[in-house]
């Protein structure tokens, strides 16, 4: 049986919700059956189709709350700049680096939502409000002023979201689950090293 280490509670709502992202993340929805939730929970399968309704359902609602969950997490914790992009892509990678750390199959669960054509993708978009206050805040108004002249910067922010975003998740998977070997200091380093790089290349 789990308990809900997302919303740090033993509910059994909360219960069947952490099963769900784990099984989901392991298995995928076409395999991932209510019954091995129900298993791994601690909860007959008859309380999940309480709660839930049916297996669709429950997956679109654990998409909602992991999106939520995650989006929450970045706007209670990142200090953002008003137009800058380069300090506030810098911030939301340090804290997607901690939020992929501390809850790995929360991450996975997110992206694996990406690949299952038939349900993910639709539950996503659906979900896309959480994140679109986020989005306008990160990339929102930006001080197009901020940048060298010439400097195309549609193709710059790309550039910069994937070389950001790529450092905040292959780090967290380049690593062993013990926490010793997690180098805060080295994060740290390196996102500022990434952000100055970026500021001598586009900004004046």
């Amino acid at each position: 049986m789990v308990n809900n280490v997302y919303m740090g509670t033993n509910s059994k709502k909360d219960r069947i919700i952490s099963a769900c992202i784990s099984e989901f993340t392991m298995r995928g929805y076409e395999k991932c059956s209510t019954g091995l939730i129900a298993e791994k929970a601690g909860v007959s399968k008859a309380l999940i189709f309480h709660y839930f309704g049916n297996k669709e359902k429950m997956y679109h609602t654990v998409v909602s709350y992991a999106i939520g969950f995650y989006v929450a997490e970045i706007e209670k914790n990142v200090k953002l700049l008003p137009g800058d992009i380069i300090h506030n892509l810098r911030e939301t990678a340090l804290l997607k680096s901690r939020i992929n750390y501390q809850y790995p199959l929360m991450t996975e669960f997110i992206m694996k939502c990406f690949k299952e054509e038939r349900l993910g993708k639709k539950f996503i978009t659906d979900n896309y409000r959480y994140a679109k206050k986020m989005y306008q805040e990160v990339y929102g108004n930006i001080s197009t002023d901020l940048f060298k002249k010439g400097i195309n910067i549609v193709m710059a922010i790309k550039a910069m979201v994937n070389a950001f975003d790529g450092y905040s998740y292959n780090y967290v998977y380049g690593q062993n689950s013990s926490d010793s070997s997690y180098n805060w200091a080295k994060i740290y380093q390196d996102l500022d090293e990434l952000a100055g790089f970026f500021k001598r290349c586009f900004y004046k």
